[in-house]
């Protein structure tokens, strides 16, 4: 019996797999309906093949109330009486958040606290839209998230920060980071260049840096 549990071990670690492209697509079966798709760097295990097609096991979780049909299930009847656990300003902010980027700006990829830093970090994909225009959505997408949910999150954030793709449509989203201050996006009114100077930016996933106070 042991030497199976061996070999079944082996076969789970030989079977994982890792997305090299910036994005890929999963679908129901080979060139199948599209279901969803899949990071760079996501790793998958295999358990099966059919050409160049890989069958993979996925298990994960999805917000309920962005699901139509969800209803929300009753706790226990012993735990009723138990304190309700505290929802976290995120949780709130994520559904409008991906609203507003997916309606106006490009594709929502997520929204992060980085908590050693102080960042908000918003995460979105762009096609092949020009620098000038990147650089418009950026200071656009900083001032409305903002103005979206800075009063949940109090004094525990200092700067927002957009993660795309180049702005030619190409790369992997996190290849282009622009990053202010929000003191500076709470100014009304708050112009173009006055934004430009006060924001620093990367081209290179955050190694070198340009601009900024």
């Amino acid at each position: 019996m042991c030497s199976g549990l061996v070999v079944f071990a082996q076969q789970l670690r030989t079977g994982l797999l890792r997305v090299n492209a910036s994005v890929e697509n999963f679908r129901d079966a080979p060139n199948g309906r599209k279901l969803g798709t899949l990071d760079e760097g996501v790793e998958i295990e295999k358990i099966a093949q059919d050409g160049k097609w890989v069958r993979f096991r996925v298990e994960g979780w999805v917000w309920g109330p962005s699901l139509e049909g969800f209803v929300e299930e009753e706790p226990p009847r012993q735990e009723r009486s138990a304190e309700p656990a505290p929802r976290l300003p995120l949780q709130d902010a994520m559904p409008r958040v991906k609203r507003l980027i997916n309606e106006d700006y490009g594709t929502f990829y997520g929204l992060h606290i980085d908590a050693d830093l102080e960042i908000l970090r918003v995460r979105l994909r762009v096609g092949d839209i020009g620098q000038e225009r990147l650089r418009a959505r950026q200071r656009a997408i900083m001032q409305r998230v903002w103005a979206l949910v800075g009063e949940e999150f109090d004094e525990s954030i200092r700067s927002v920060r957009v993660e795309s793709n180049r702005a030619d449509g190409s790369g992997a989203v996190g290849a282009v980071l622009a990053e202010c201050a929000v003191d500076v996006l709470e100014r009304d009114p708050l112009g173009a260049a006055d934004w430009e100077g006060a924001t620093r930016f990367s081209s290179d996933a955050g190694q070198t840096w340009e601009g900024g106070p």
